[in-house]
């Protein structure tokens, strides 16, 4: 019995001596997730690279809802049927036996929400340029004249199929209204104008490539598209 709890002692002190060993051989660095990078570290003094990111990140957000808007608005022009297990696509969007559109329903909010979206990336883009000395003032006028563009095109879409935008949304805090689409419009055109300005002065190219604007990926060929 003796020699039990000797070898007991024995194993408890050396597994105690294990263990003072690996917490003072052990230091833990602090890890970035890139899949779920802070917003903290882009909004202070973001590198070039990182608010290449963010670019990447508004383009591909440009894509979100798309499906649904398109199968949505090309089933109440009668141009295709989506047969699947949701009876809203062959009942509210056909207006069914007088059925009027439902405004809380995926149809009507998923393309809203990813519109939104995207202009959330570029208001945070816009935020990191203002707050970087990274890359050059010419540098910064591309980002922004990219930046305000697709935020305008992106309300204009949102005009298209609600006749109605938010405008201000920069403060998640501190919404602006609503906008009818006369207002909002002239809101729009005033954001055009000011990415106009900010692409005329960002000189002959990007300091971040573009997908799928080939043609207009140069501040010259994106103020054609603007």
């Amino acid at each position: 019995m003796k020699i039990i709890q000797k070898y007991k002692a024995i194993g408890g002190l050396a597994l105690l001596i294990l263990f003072g060993a690996v917490i003072t051989a052990c230091s833990f660095d602090e890890q970035v997730d890139p899949n779920r990078p802070s917003l903290a570290g882009v909004l202070t003094d973001a590198s070039q690279n990182q608010l290449n990111n963010l670019v990447v990140g508004v383009e591909s957000a440009m894509r979100n809802s798309l499906p649904i808007q398109t199968t949505g608005s090309g089933t109440m022009a009668r141009e295709l049927y989506l047969f699947d297990a949701d009876p809203r696509n062959t009942q509210d969007l056909l207006g069914a036996n007088g059925i009027s559109l439902d405004n809380n329903s995926f149809y009507s909010t998923a393309p809203w929400g990813g519109r939104y979206v995207s202009i959330k990336n570029a208001n945070i883009l816009l935020e990191s340029v203002e707050n970087t000395e990274q890359v050059t003032d010419t540098q910064k006028a591309g980002y922004r004249g990219y930046a305000k563009t697709i935020i305008a095109f992106e309300l204009i879409e949102v005009l298209k199929s609600y006749n109605r935008a938010r405008i201000d949304v920069a403060d998640p805090d501190n919404l602006g209204p609503i906008l009818e689409f006369d207002a909002a419009l002239a809101a729009v055109r005033s954001l055009l104008d000011e990415a106009l300005t900010d692409l005329n002065g960002a000189g002959a190219e990007f300091a971040f490539p573009l997908a799928g604007f080939s043609g207009f990926d140069t501040p010259s060929g994106f103020a054609e598209f603007n």
